[in-house]
């Protein structure tokens, strides 16, 4: 039990951490963030911050893993004779 709850717990961190970056690129460039406005505006530690990733670079590198781990089956079920239809999957995907 203890577990699925620090599940829920991580899940909920990465999320805000997620929400941070991309609330941040909405004012200014990659380049121009720092781990420091990241942890500020996910309103977490710096320790929190670094358990999850070594750096912000390991932050978009999961970040482009995770996006592309649960795009790909779509695309796949889009062209394997399937009845989906790929746009509106791919949208609602991205809008998640």
């Amino acid at each position: 039990m203890e577990d699925a709850f620090l599940d829920v717990r991580v899940q909920r961190t990465m999320r805000k951490i997620t929400h941070a970056l991309v609330e941040l690129l909405k004012e200014k460039s990659l380049a121009e963030i720092s781990v420091k406005e990241i942890i500020i505006k996910a309103r977490i530690s710096r320790g929190t911050f670094y358990l999850h990733y070594k750096d912000k670079n390991d932050l978009i590198q999961k970040l482009k893993d995770n996006y592309l781990h649960h795009f790909f089956p779509k695309i796949h079920a889009a062209f394997d004779g399937q009845r989906v239809d790929f746009f509106l999957e791919a949208l609602n995907f991205l809008k998640d």
